[in-house]
């Protein structure tokens, strides 16, 4: 009886240390979120918002990377997806000089970021700060200026917890 109750254990503690993780190819992930081709580097870096062929305001090569470092995880793939929307719309209106709309397109990434921090901790913040250097690659490099000058270097504050517990579910 004793020996039954051992490999019983055994057993118990094999199952539950197996990974049930699935892998996903490539090409599942591209067709499960509707993904667009990878554009061409050069082409992709010589505008400061980059090739957006589904025009859905983030760069394809951003939103192909998020998708693939981030499935099965939706709600991690919506709010980086939404954090790097918001940054294209955010050179577009500055240089549209159309300020309501900068400055709504600002919040909206703020809450992206406080969500990202709110609901992944630390792991949150630095995917953040990953994608945020991708969106700053080639032509981007200096597109973050328009937050230093005009309208655009008015200052938002962030997220408040209370605020947090409030949006952050919404994301799912």
């Amino acid at each position: 009886m004793f020996k039954l109750t051992c490999y019983l254990l055994l057993a118990i503690v094999a199952i539950s240390n197996y990974s049930f993780a699935e892998e996903y190819t490539e090409q599942y992930i591209i067709d499960k979120l509707k993904l667009p081709e990878e554009p061409d580097e050069e082409e992709n870096n010589s505008t400061p918002t980059g090739v957006d062929k589904n025009e859905n305001y983030i760069r394809d090569n951003v939103e192909r990377k998020i998708a693939f470092e981030h499935y099965p995880d939706l709600q991690k793939i919506k709010l980086l997806n939404d954090y790097a929307a918001e940054y294209t719309k955010q050179i577009i209106h500055f240089s549209d000089g159309n300020e309501v709309v900068y400055l709504k397109s600002r919040r909206s990434q703020i809450e992206a970021l406080g969500c990202m921090a709110f609901l992944y901790k630390e792991e949150g913040v630095l995917q953040l700060a990953t994608i945020k250097r991708l969106l700053n690659e080639g032509a981007n490099r200096g597109a973050n200026a328009h937050k230093r000058t005009g309208f655009g270097s008015k200052k938002m504050n962030l997220l408040t917890y209370t605020e947090m517990k409030e949006i952050c579910p919404n994301y799912k």
